[in-house]
């Protein structure tokens, strides 16, 4: 008597759904929304009774990184101790990036640029209307890319450390995770409901 052993079988469809969400997992886990890093340095945004400013705590230190007119927001900080937010310049709302002791801002344009997320090597992701919708944006030593350039709202962007980009967006019917990687934008989901990435 011939026994046989039991293979079971697996759909190409659940290894790649399984694949994405192994994929968006890792990306998600790494690209968290940070304000603690591991050796101890902690960002928050507060008032200084007039509007709200950045500060940071390293080695037993306060120290207020903003000191402006305008509220300045959700900041995050890297590894390396680069802090990146988004506030206001007078007209509408920007980008910023805290490194080495210089404050620098990142965008100036006529719309508003929020929710940064920074990555080990400096990368910055956000998104900003575009001109007409939310679109995607990356600044990377020193310039800045339009990642996405379509009709539909493009939001909540996060990075890691391989320069990987996810979000969601809109197909034109509901909200979708796209992934751009090695200069390639992939739509992960494709169903009838929305998936969003917002922490």
């Amino acid at each position: 008597m011939k026994i046989r052993a039991y293979v079971p079988r697996v759909s190409v469809l659940f290894v790649s759904v399984l694949s994405t969400v192994i994929l968006l997992s890792g990306l998600t886990a790494e690209a968290k929304l940070t304000n603690l890093t591991e050796r101890g340095d902690l960002v928050w945004f507060g008032s200084d009774g007039n509007d709200n400013e950045i500060f940071l705590y390293s080695k037993g230190t306060i120290t207020q990184i903003t000191d402006n007119d305008y509220d300045d927001w959700v900041p995050q900080i890297n590894s390396k101790g680069q802090i990146t937010w988004y506030g206001g310049d007078g007209d509408d709302r920007e980008i910023y990036l805290y490194s080495k002791g210089t404050v620098t801002q990142i965008t100036d344009n006529d719309y508003y640029d929020v929710d940064p997320q920074i990555n080990s090597k400096g990368q910055i992701v956000w998104y900003g209307s575009g001109g007409h919708d939310d679109e995607i944006f990356l600044y990377s030593k020193g310039t800045i890319t339009q990642m996405t350039d379509n009709g539909n709202n493009d939001e909540a962007p996060q990075i890691n450390s391989k320069g990987q980009i996810a979000w969601g967006g809109r197909d034109g019917h509901d909200f979708e995770i796209f992934l751009y990687s090695k200069g390639t934008i992939t739509q992960m989901t494709d169903n009838d409901y929305d998936d969003y990435l917002w922490d």
